[in-house]
C-alpha cells in the first residue's frame, strides 16, 4: 500500500488528512485483501493513523511502498494461487533537527514474500494470506 506524500514536513497533520487517509486506506485494503488478512491490514492502518497524530512531532513519514517484485515460484490450487518472491520495501521519512532543519532518510530492504491469492464467487481475486521476512543480509 503506498503511503501518500506529506505536503511538507513542516505542515501539521490535520483531521481532514487523517479522514482522507482512513477512507483511501480502507478502500485499498478492501480491493487488495480478504478475510483475516484484510483485518490485519485494517488494524495496521488504524495504528499508523493513531501514531501519526499522537507520535513524535519531529518525525514525519513521507512515503513508502513495495517495489521490484520478482516472482520466484507460482502454484495454483482450485480457485487460488500461491506466489513466492522477493520485493524491495522502502520508506521515506524526515526527522526535524533541534534547529528545525529536516533530515531526510529513505531506507529500503529486500524482502522474501509469500502470498496466497483466492478468487471469490464474483471472480474478484484478493490476497487471503501473506507473510514476509527480511532477506538474509537485508535486515535493518
Amino acid at each position: 500500500m503506498n503511503v501518500p506524500p506529506a505536503r511538507s514536513v513542516e505542515d501539521p497533520i490535520s483531521a481532514s488528512d487523517i479522514a482522507s487517509l482512513q477512507a483511501s486506506g480502507t478502500k485499498e485494503i478492501a480491493e487488495l485483501f480478504t478475510g483475516a488478512e484484510a483485518t490485519v491490514h485494517q488494524g495496521l492502518l488504524e495504528e499508523s493513523l493513531k501514531s501519526a497524530t499522537a507520535g513524535d512531532t519531529n518525525f514525519r513519514a513521507l512515503g513508502g511502498d513495495i517495489s521490484q517484485f520478482t516472482c520466484t515460484a507460482f502454484t495454483t490450487d482450485g480457485d487460488g494461487a500461491t506466489l513466492k518472491g522477493t520485493a524491495v520495501g522502502w520508506s521515506k521519512m524526515a526527522n526535524i533537527s533541534p534547529s528545525g532543519v529536516p533530515i531526510y532518510n529513505q531506507p529500503s530492504n529486500k524482502l522474501l514474500v509469500r502470498a496466497t491469492v483466492t478468487t471469490d464467487a464474483t471472480g474478484k481475486q484478493r490476497i487471503s494470506e501473506m507473510a514476509w521476512d527480511f532477506a538474509p543480509g537485508s535486515e535493518p
